[in-house]
């Protein structure tokens, strides 16, 4: 899990902008490999979201592709859920060894 939450911060220098939001797939691919999904799946998650759009009766499903501010976001949003859930293990263990 330290490696997950390490190998997230170095790539998250990877996003750019030359008119969209770039992302050098071959960085993802360890970070990927120890959250255990596809590299794919991660730069998807990274750089669009889904919107659930309900009209009438129906839903619609509409990806849309974030800019570099919210791809951003969501970068560090990923990154603080990774570290909050290593942190909170890491006390919980602790706790464990000492009581």
């Amino acid at each position: 899990m330290v490696l997950v939450v390490v190998n997230l911060i170095i790539f998250l220098i990877v996003i750019e902008v030359i008119g969209k939001v770039v992302l050098g797939v071959t960085v993802l691919a360890f970070p990927a490999f120890l959250l255990g999904i596809n590299e794919d799946q991660l730069e998807t998650k990274l750089t669009s979201r889904t919107m659930d759009s309900k009209w009438g009766g129906q839903t619609e499903n509409i990806e849309v592709t974030l800019n570099c501010e919210q791809a951003t976001q969501t970068r560090d949003a990923l990154s603080k859920a990774l570290y909050t859930r290593l942190f909170d293990y890491l006390v919980e263990v602790t706790l464990h060894l000492y009581y």
